[in-house]
């Protein structure tokens, strides 16, 4: 019996819905019903809070994408240099 999991959850032809956006997009949900709870509960104005969720969102999604291409970057250096001397002297640039 095979269990595995397909990471395509729909393929729209343009557009793919992918399970690991499904799930970020249930923890944001959860995380702004919580922070709604929690600001009632401290009296402070729901607006504050989304707008930290909103700006703390986009900006983790920029950073998630600067690591990537960060561990890339990094990774075609490597394989370069390894590839004999006339390849370190390219990766050192």
């Amino acid at each position: 019996m095979d269990l595995m999991i397909k990471a395509v959850i729909h393929d729209f032809g343009f557009f793919e819905l992918r399970w690991y956006s499904v799930l970020i997009l249930v923890g944001i949900i959860i995380a702004l019903i919580y922070c709604k709870l929690e600001s009632k509960r401290f009296n402070i104005p729901w607006d504050f809070f989304f707008n930290m969720a909103f700006w703390t969102i986009i900006v983790g999604f920029i950073g998630a994408r600067v690591q990537v291409f960060r561990h890339i970057r990094s990774c075609c250096r490597r394989r370069v240099a390894s590839s004999g001397p006339a390849g370190e002297r390219i990766a050192r640039l």
